[in-house]
């Protein structure tokens, strides 16, 4: 029955908590040292099996639009690199919704490629490992391997390298997108060498609310924020914002901007900032959700 190849797979948005630049490699690549981790918000990705190998992309949601044309779309060239590496001829039709901003370093993009490669290996009974997803994923980009992944990791070289992190807790947070977007080229083209701090301390061992973590992470930076800033000056407006309401655990931009988010060792806080900053700024995007736990 048509009705039993019909799948779904979220796209968790991604915060990083920490990203710390290590140097330039020679291929033009930075280096970096980034703690990421998942939201229990994101797009999702509906998709069903079709006879042969041309795989139909509709996208639906607040940001569909913002997507431009689908014949480069990160869900199309996942499921063409997933096709090349398997052999397979089957095809797909795929539905997206898209509800998390574009140019908000909450590696959207990425999620969209990495669920179509989790989805479309269960539609297409190609049986790989998630761990052979991620190695697949790398050549999409550098965010896809942690995307595909989802948990909680330290990320290390361009991002291929990923070290699962035990003990990291659920935490409620506030994301707010100043509804301008910045592109992650751009920004680390502004990136300049006195912005690279090395290497995050020591990954602490703990278990607990994110009130424990406060202070490892007040020791971490994200050294896309002085470049980011410069380019969009809304960056500080909404960090000003965040760090107002009252609560907040920590506060910080995510990936290479423009959307930042603030943590909460309880719901009732996070509940009153997101309602105050919509008040406030009417312009904002403004979300509630949790940090999926380790």
């Amino acid at each position: 029955m048509a009705f039993l190849s019909f799948h779904s797979e979220s796209a968790p948005a991604k915060l990083n908590l920490a990203l710390q630049v290590l140097g330039r490699q020679d291929d033009g690549y930075h280096s970096l040292d980034s703690l990421v981790v998942f939201l229990e918000y994101g797009d999702v990705l509906h998709g069903e099996r079709e006879e042969g190998d041309v795989t139909h992309l509709i996208t639906e949601g607040a940001y569909a639009n913002a997507l431009g044309e689908h014949t480069d779309n990160l869900v199309q060239r996942a499921a063409q690199l997933l096709r090349v590496k398997s052999g397979t001829h089957a095809g797909a039709r795929l539905t997206l919704q898209k509800n998390i901003p574009i140019g908000a370093g909450l590696g959207g993009g990425s999620a969209d490629a990495a669920a179509a490669l989790r989805l479309l290996n269960r539609l297409w009974d190609l049986e790989y490992s998630i761990e052979e997803l991620a190695h697949i994923g790398a050549e999409l980009g550098a965010d896809v391997p942690a995307c595909v992944m989802s948990v909680p990791a330290r990320m290390q070289g361009v991002g291929e390298q990923l070290l699962p992190v035990a003990g990291f807790p659920a935490t409620d947070c506030v994301v707010v997108y100043p509804a301008s977007p910045l592109w992650t080229a751009d920004v680390f083209r502004a990136l300049q060498e006195r912005d690279y701090s090395g290497e995050m301390p020591p990954l602490p061992a703990l278990e607990g609310d994110i009130s424990l973590w406060k202070l490892w992470l007040n020791e971490t930076r994200n050294d896309l924020l002085r470049p980011a800033e410069h380019l969009n000056p809304a960056v500080k407006q909404a960090l000003h914002a965040l760090s107002r309401t009252t609560g907040n655990v920590f506060v910080r931009m995510s990936g290479s901007g423009s959307a930042c988010f603030a943590l909460y060792a309880n719901p009732q806080d996070a509940e009153a900032a997101k309602l105050a900053l919509r008040a406030q700024y009417s312009d904002y995007w403004v979300v509630q959700t949790r940090i999926q736990a380790a």
